[in-house]
């Protein structure tokens, strides 16, 4: 398989974008800004992406994989920015390998994926987040995941100095059935768009169902609730709902 890795050019109108909100209104050239950054990650996500060389600050500290009833199933990933300032758009490549080993079968390394669901989302300085990848294709029994993340081929760094990132609150309901009402609310001050919304759900300590949806947009201060479809079995479970931002 050839490898293509994504050219991730969103850090420059982050940080423009950022540097903009101090001035305390909702300017012209901030909706400017977020709109570039939108083109950027549309047109991104229109290549494959395939990590070819890890980014040492960011760790993988688990991946697991989770498999629908009858087909499908999700991957889900907890990262840990070890460096000194907050991350973002780093590109995430995920896979399988069956019970008996050999080299990973790819997951996310294909063209026309959503942009988050081949890129890691903002995570703050010292901070753990989780991620899940969602896929339709049928998963081996005994599979385990593989993750990494990657640094970005474009001229552009995506890193910045800020410590803090916008607060997202997400809660959400116990699971009914394998289905997950969520509240998520823009605590801050940067409007969101195209922001994932990830469910995990426990029992016993153990990751047994995910999900995933998306909230295209969800204006500063505002709260909004939608359904996250869960794979997997979430009787008797504990679901946690996490929802990175991903504008700051």
């Amino acid at each position: 398989m050839a490898r293509s890795a994504s050219r991730v050019v969103v850090l420059l109108p982050l940080v423009s974008a950022a540097a903009l909100l101090s001035a305390g209104c909702d300017s012209t050239q901030q909706k400017s800004a977020r709109a570039q950054v939108q083109a950027t990650r549309l047109l991104a996500s229109r290549r494959a992406v395939l990590v070819a060389r890890r980014d040492p600050q960011v760790t993988v500290l688990s991946a697991v994989v989770v498999r629908g009833r009858r087909r499908g199933g999700a991957v889900v990933v907890r990262l840990r920015n070890a460096g000194p300032g907050a991350v973002n758009d780093l590109p995430l490549s995920v896979g399988v390998r069956d019970k008996r080993g050999g080299r990973p079968q790819p997951l996310n390394a294909r063209r026309g994926l959503p942009y988050f669901q081949t890129h890691a989302p903002a995570i703050a300085p010292g901070a753990t987040v989780t991620w899940v990848f969602v896929t339709r294709a049928k998963l081996p029994a005994g599979a385990r995941a593989t993750a990494s993340v990657g640094v970005p081929s474009g001229p552009l760094p995506t890193r910045t100095p800020s410590r803090t990132l916008p607060e997202i609150v997400a809660t959400g309901s116990a699971p009914a059935g394998n289905r997950v009402t969520a509240t998520v609310r823009n605590a801050s001050v940067v409007p969101q768009y195209g922001l994932d919304v990830y469910a995990t759900a426990r029992r016993g300590g153990h990751v047994v169902a995910a999900g995933r949806a998306v909230i295209e947009h969800l204006g500063t201060g505002a709260r909004t609730t939608l359904h996250v479809s869960l794979t997997g079995d979430a009787r008797g479970a504990t679901v946690s709902v996490d929802a990175p931002p991903t504008l700051f």
